[in-house]
């Protein structure tokens, strides 16, 4: 096999003035797509080791509303003491069931997976909460599939959400019936914990909300999300802040020119999954392409946040003109009573 030296400075530039002038992909074949990527040995050195290196800090996982322990969970909760109220929310798993990932026993034989991405499926349940129904996790450096149940949600569920959550009740029954399902978030984290430790990197994208039913802290995280709008994010002015993030379909038609959720039966843990693993190996892969697309969609987020400035100021303008024709049709009333 060739060797892959990731850190080698390639010698074509990119014009940024050229970012923005087409809406369209590159070329599949300038796209090293890969879907599904197989590793050889050497490879997967390699890829861990820039997987390590772009793990993101506590400060940045905190801003993106990462639970890194109770201290860190109460002053988010003080910074957004002053946020609009929502509709109240009974947490399925309690502030005090929130566990760290366990660390590696110096007396242990059998060793943790270096890097697992996970995706979760979520159903509402009574109290206004969403619990983990779904589980899926693979391996990111060999692609193997460790975990792909249904799990049984502890409370009574309102909606299966099956647009979005690819779960419904019979599919649930049905899994609980032939003993398929795991019992409940705790026994989908007991037994997702027989291949992680505290040295494990995670990967996900919105890999938040996944930690969150599953109700654990984890500090070595790769999220493909915030991976892939820190490109974006870096190409701004200090001052200026980001507040776009792009889905996982849409990185993966614009990365990898695949399709994934499509369909009417919801989405699928596991492609979901396999998809995220893509994309970040992509962006591994492909520097300079990431930079590429960094600055397409930096200057079409500029051009959305114009069209909307715009948008809102014709709403303005025609608020304030229905406003002074009401004010006028008032006054005309009151001058005819007198």
């Amino acid at each position: 096999m060739a060797h892959h030296n990731y850190h080698q400075k390639r010698t074509n530039s990119v014009n940024p003035s050229q970012a923005g002038q087409t809406r369209s992909t590159p070329p599949a074949s300038k796209l090293a797509i890969h879907r599904h990527v197989t590793l050889q040995v050497q490879e997967q050195y390699l890829i861990f080791q820039e997987l390590w290196a772009r793990c993101h800090s506590a400060r940045l996982l905190s801003a993106e509303g990462y639970k890194l322990g109770p201290s860190v969970e109460k002053r988010t909760h003080e910074r957004k003491a002053d946020e609009k109220k929502r509709p109240l929310s009974v947490p399925v798993i309690p502030a005090t069931s929130f566990l760290p990932t366990p660390k590696q026993l110096p007396n242990q034989t059998q060793k943790k997976r270096r890097a697992v991405v996970l995706d979760c499926e979520m159903v509402q349940v009574v109290g206004n909460s969403r619990e983990l129904a779904y589980l899926t996790a693979v391996d990111f450096l060999t692609n193997e599939i460790l975990i792909n149940n249904y799990v049984q949600p502890t409370r009574k569920v309102v909606h299966w959400n099956t647009r979005y959550s690819g779960i419904s009740y019979t599919d649930m029954n049905r899994a609980c019936a032939e003993g398929r399902a795991l019992r409940g978030w705790m026994q989908a984290r007991q037994v997702l914990w027989d291949y992680v430790d505290s040295d494990t990197v995670l990967i996900g994208h919105s890999l938040e909300n996944d930690l969150k039913v599953l109700g654990f802290y984890h500090s070595k995280i790769v999220d493909s999300q915030i991976l892939t709008s820190q490109a974006v994010r870096i190409l701004l002015p200090p001052d200026e802040h980001l507040t776009r993030r792009w889905g996982l379909k849409l990185l993966t038609k614009e990365l990898l020119e695949d399709d994934i959720q499509v369909g009417k039966n919801g989405h699928s843990a596991l492609e979901d999954t396999r998809a995220t693993r893509d994309v970040v190996i992509w962006c591994i892969r492909n520097p300079e392409l990431l930079k590429v697309w960094a600055m397409k969609s930096q200057v079409e987020e500029e051009r959305r946040l114009m069209e909307g400035k715009r948008r809102n100021e014709e709403r303005r303008k025609e608020a304030e003109k229905k406003k002074q024709a009401e004010a006028e049709r008032k006054l005309q009333a009151a001058k005819g009573q007198l």
